[in-house]
C-alpha cells in the first residue's frame, strides 16, 4: 500500500502537534517512518518474518500474550520506527506493558518515540519543532535518529519526498489546517521551546540570529551579529518562524519593540496584567522597591515570551539570559521589574472556533475520568484547544469544594461579564478572597467573549 492519510496518520499527527512539533517536523518524521515500516505499527522486518516464520499479526499477538519470549534480543526490526537494538526494544516493551497496551498500538509507539526524542535525541526534537523545511526535518531524523546503513543523498531525497507526499495528502484528503486561538499561541511557544539550551558561547544560537537577519527589510537596517545581546532578536525570530510578523513586532531592540507594539495597538502597560502563552513580557531592571503599587515606565532592558501561567506564577522563556543562553525564568504576577506586555492578536490567526464546552463542563468530565490521567490528560486537553491550567484549576476547585455552595466557574464568569466583580486588579483580589481561581474564571470569560 502506498502513502495514505488514514486513521494512523491522523492520530499521530494530532499527538505530535500537541507536543509542539511543527508541520515540517511532523511530515519529515512521517516520511522516515513510512520508509522504515510503511507507517504500520505492527510491522515486523520482512527478513525476520521469514527467519521466525511469523507474520506481522502473529508476532504482535505472541509478544502481547507472552508466548514469544525473545522480543528484546531477536534483533528483528519492529514497529513504526523499526526498533531493532536490544536496549531500545527492552525499553519499548516495558513502556507498553506499563500502559497495558499492545506492543503494536500506534499511539503508544508514538508516545515512546517522543520519550526517546525528548530524553536521548534532544537536538533532533529541537529541529522537529522549528524546521524551516520538510527536508531539514527528514535529514535530522534520518542521520541522527534512524541512522540506517544507507544515508546517501538519494535516500535523503526519497525520505523527504515521502514527507512531502504526506503534506500534500494532509492538505487534500482531510488534513485540518485550522487552528484555535490556543493552538495558534502554542505554535510560537513550541518554537521557543525548541530553542531552550542554545548558547552564544558555542554559537548554537546561530539559527536564531540567521532567522532574524534573513527577514528583510531589517528593522532600522541593522544586521544582528553573533556576539550581540539577542533577547529581542529571539522573540522576533520566533515570530518570523511562525509566520506571525503581521501580529508580532520584529525588532532587535527592546525599546523599539514597545514602540512598535504601541503602534500596533497591542501594548499592555498594566504591570499587574495576567498574560497568556505567546504574550511577551518586557523587563526594566531599575524597577523600584514600591513596584507593587506603581507602574513601571522605565527603559526596557530585556524581553521574554510567556510559556505558561500557573496560579500567580508566570513561566517565561528568554534568549540571552545569564551566560548568553536561551532559558526559562519564573516570574510572579505584578512582580518586580515588569515593564509591561506585548499581547499579539492570536485570535486573528484562529481559523477554528474555540471549544464550545465551558471550563466548568470540562472539569466535570475530567473528574469523571473522561480525559484520562496525566500526562496524557494534559496532552489531550491542549490538543483539543483547551487551556490545561484553567481546566486543572477548576478541577482542583471542584475537588476541594465537594458539596459546598460555591458557584461554578461558568456562573462566576457570567457574573464577571455583568460587572458584578468589578475591574482588575480589584476583581482578581475579590475572586481569590471568595475562594475562586482567578485564572480559571478569566479563561472562561475569554471563551465567552469569543463566541
Amino acid at each position: 500500500m502506498g502513502i495514505v492519510w488514514g486513521g494512523v496518520e491522523r492520530e499521530l499527527y494530532a499527538f505530535f502537534k500537541s507536543k509542539g512539533l511543527c508541520n515540517n517536523g511532523i511530515f519529515g518524521l512521517f516520511g522516515n517512518l513510512y520508509a522504515e515500516s510503511g507507517m504500520k505499527p505492527g510491522n515486523l522486518q520482512n527478513s525476520s518474518e521469514k527467519k521466525l516464520g511469523l507474520t506481522d499479526e502473529a508476532y504482535t499477538a505472541a509478544v502481547d500474550s507472552g508466548n514469544y519470549k525473545n522480543f528484546v534480543h531477536d534483533s528483528a526490526g519492529y514497529g513504526l520506527a523499526q526498533w531493532t537494538y536490544w536496549s531500545r526494544k527492552e525499553a519499548m516493551l516495558a513502556f507498553h506493558q506499563a500502559k497495558g497496551a499492545s506492543i503494536g498500538d500506534a499511539l503508544t509507539q508514538a508516545e515512546f518515540l517522543y520519550k526517546e526524542l525528548s530524553e536521548g535525541y534532544k537536538s533532533v526534537l529541537s529541529v522537529l519543532k522549528t524546521a524551516a523545511s520538510i527536508r531539514e526535518a527528514s535529514d535530522a531524523v534520518l542521520l541522527q535518529f534512524e541512522r540506517p546503513a544507507d544515508q546517501s543523498e538519494a535516500v535523503r531525497k526519497k525520505r523527504a519526498g515521502y514527507g512531502q507526499e504526506y503534506e500534500a495528502l494532509y492538505q487534500k484528503e482531510g488534513g485540518n489546517e485550522g487552528m484555535t486561538e490556543a493552538q495558534a499561541r502554542q505554535k510560537i511557544v513550541g518554537i521557543m521551546q525548541g530553542w531552550i539550551g542554545l548558547k552564544r558561547s558555542d554559537r548554537s544560537h546561530a539559527p536564531i540570529i540567521d532567522t532574524y537577519n534573513g527577514n528583510k527589510p531589517l528593522p532600522r537596517g541593522y544586521a544582528v551579529t553573533y556576539n550581540d545581546a539577542y533577547c529581542a532578536t529571539t522573540t522576533s525570530a520566533a515570530a518570523i518562524k511562525a509566520g506571525y510578523t503581521d501580529i508580532i513586532p520584529v525588532e532587535c531592540s527592546c525599546y523599539y519593540l514597545i514602540e512598535k507594539a504601541k503602534a500596533m495597538g497591542i501594548w499592555q502597560e498594566n504591570d499587574a496584567y495576567i498574560p497568556a502563552p505567546g504574550d511577551e513580557v518586557l523587563y526594566d531592571w531599575d524597577d523600584g522597591a514600591n513596584y507593587a503599587t506603581t507602574d513601571n515606565r522605565g527603559t526596557p532592558e530585556h524581553v521574554g515570551m510567556v510559556e505558561a501561567v500557573s496560579g500567580s506564577t508566570i513561566k517565561v522563556m528568554e534568549g540571552n539570559m545569564s551566560g548568553g543562553v536561551v532559558g526559562r525564568r519564573n516570574l510572579q504576577v505584578n512582580g518586580r521589574y515588569i515593564r509591561g506586555f506585548i499581547c499579539p492578536n492570536y485570535a486573528s490567526k484562529a481559523t477554528e472556533k474555540a471549544p464550545e464546552k465551558s471550563i466548568d463542563e470540562i472539569a466535570t468530565e475530567v473528574l469523571a475520568g473522561r480525559w484520562g490521567n496525566n500526562p496524557e490528560r494534559k496532552q489531550r486537553l491542549e490538543a483539543a484547544g483547551y487551556n490545561y491550567e484553567a481546566v486543572q484549576a477548576a478541577v482542583n476547585q471542584k475537588a476541594k469544594g465537594g458539596a459546598s455552595a460555591k458557584k461554578s466557574v461558568a456562573a462566576i464568569a457570567q457574573e464577571v461579564l455583568l460587572g458584578k466583580w468589578g475591574n482588575n486588579p480589584a476583581r482578581k483580589k475579590a475572586l481569590e478572597a471568595a475562594g475562586y481561581d482567578y485564572n480559571a474564571v478569566q479563561a472562561e470569560v475569554n471563551r465567552l467573549c469569543r463566541k
